[in-house]
């Protein structure tokens, strides 16, 4: 059982997640998370450019190679973060804090547990992960995503918690504090990637180690955060659970989470190997592109991250009405922000990629430029996907939600990186992803609106609440 305390639930916050419009509410949530993102949108830009001029192209090409592994791990703590989260938040708008903190020991015993189990097999793992990854065992871009993959597998445990505490923070309405802890880790390091790469010369493999000292340091600060015990969330009777009554809607809230990064990465692993047919040059270019995708990637996850606590929190408060003024506002911001960003990404292809990679040849620009602009048109669809997708999982659509990510993110991609190429060529590969999601938004919306009885209706949501 956990020791009551005295209940700081009622104390009122700056905002009222059942009451504040929800525009000024939205970016009462935004606006940190976009500051947590321009963080680590600097430290990468900082990393790249340090590695790009230090290390060279490969360099920078390697941490773009190790997406897919890192989007693996991401699913993983997603799952936990947005299952949990969800059902943190509901139970608090129900006001049931002693069920809410279960859910949030349950989360944190399972991360620790599966990223100490991977961190101890990391000198077994990492080898044949870059064989996958990088396609052969010669050059330098194996040699640099081997030394990045093996430091990151090390930190799996304190990048899983980083990011769950993170994520329960913002549920538990302090999403300053995500955003400080970011803050924080981001100018350590760039600090310690400036020491460890350029003055230490340690390549790569110092960038990963810097990146795993840094996530230490947000890790500290957000425990000091819960600690404190101002809201929610705390440590007093904290011990590891390995039980929780509500476990099955916890994994079933969370799943379509984890589906969705497994098939992201599964796409990108499917257009990797596709390109490794057009030779190293092609798939240099796709790490260093998909590297730069994940930096404007960060603006739209910030839409996804402002979004879930306050949906969750009005479900689980019988508010039906507010939860579909969420919806459509973040849908609405979401697409606009996606075609800026698909804008912005075709008229700065060519000062973006040769601030990147270094002294690359003229061949690899003659490449890269227009396939980065054909690459970042998948930005327009994504956001709006994300979106749906946390709606229906909210309510509990699983199985739809889970459909729909495997669909965009793996069935199209293959049918489309087998038809595209036979259209447009070598370009068609490049457009796989983008036209996935383009047309997987397209369909789901007309799908959802048609049948809106099962999907937006106040029955759909109340019931959902029900359970």
């Amino acid at each position: 059982m956990i020791r009551k305390r005295k209940n700081t639930s009622f104390e009122k916050p700056a905002i009222d997640l059942s009451k504040t419009p929800v525009s000024r509410l939205f970016f009462s949530y935004y606006f940190p998370a976009v500051v947590s993102m321009l963080s680590v949108t600097v430290h990468q830009i900082a990393d790249g450019l340090i590695l790009g001029q230090k290390v060279g192209k490969d360099g920078v090409a390697a941490i773009g190679l190790y997406a897919p592994v890192l989007i693996i791990f991401i699913a993983i703590v997603l799952m936990l973060m947005i299952g949990g989260g969800i059902l943190f938040a509901k139970n608090i708008g129900s006001g049931r804090s002693d069920k809410a903190l279960e859910v949030f020991q349950f989360a944190t015993t399972i991360s620790l547990v599966l990223g100490g189990v991977v961190a101890l097999s990391a000198p077994w793992l990492a080898e044949p992960m870059t064989r996958l990854l990088a396609g052969n065992e010669s050059g330098k871009v194996f040699i640099y995503t081997l030394d990045y993959t093996f430091w990151a597998l090390l930190w799996l445990p304190i990048f899983l918690l980083r990011v769950l505490w993170g994520g329960f923070t913002n549920n538990d309405q302090a999403p300053k504090v995500s955003r400080n802890a970011t803050l924080l880790a981001s100018v350590c390091n760039i600090g310690l990637d400036l020491l460890f790469v350029m003055v230490f010369d340690w390549g790569v493999a110092g960038a990963s180690i810097a990146t795993g000292i840094s996530l230490l340091v947000a890790l500290l600060y957000i425990g000091w955060y819960i600690a404190q015990g101002k809201k929610n969330l705390h440590f007093q009777g904290f011990r590891l659970r390995f039980r929780l009554g509500e476990w099955q809607q916890f994994f079933l809230l969370g799943l379509p989470s984890f589906a969705s990064e497994i098939a992201f990465a599964v796409g990108f692993i499917i257009v990797n190997q596709s390109l490794i047919g057009y030779g190293k040059l092609a798939v240099a270019a796709f790490g260093v592109i998909n590297y730069l995708s994940f930096i404007f990637f960060r603006f739209l996850a910030a839409v996804f991250i402002a979004m879930q606590p306050i949906i969750s929190f009005n479900m689980g408060a019988g508010k039906p009405d507010r939860v579909l003024a969420i919806l459509r506002f973040c849908m609405l911001f979401a697409l606009g922000l996606g075609c800026f960003i698909t804008l912005l990404g075709s008229f700065t292809s060519q000062p973006l990629l040769h601030l990147f990679s270094g002294n690359a040849s003229t061949a690899f620009y003659e490449l890269a430029e227009p396939a980065f602009s054909i690459y970042f048109w998948l930005f327009v669809g994504l956001g709006a996907n994300s979106v749906l997708s946390l709606y229906l999982q909210t309510i509990g659509k699983t199985l739809l939600a889970i459909t729909m990510n495997i669909t965009r993110s793996i069935g199209l991609v293959l049918l489309l990186v087998w038809f595209l190429p036979s259209v447009m060529g070598g370009d068609g590969v490049w457009a796989a992803k983008p036209v996935a999601e383009l047309a997987t938004i397209l369909l789901m919306g007309l799908f959802t609106l048609v049948y809106r009885k099962h999907y937006y209706s106040h029955g759909a949501i109340v019931q959902q609440n029900k359970n």
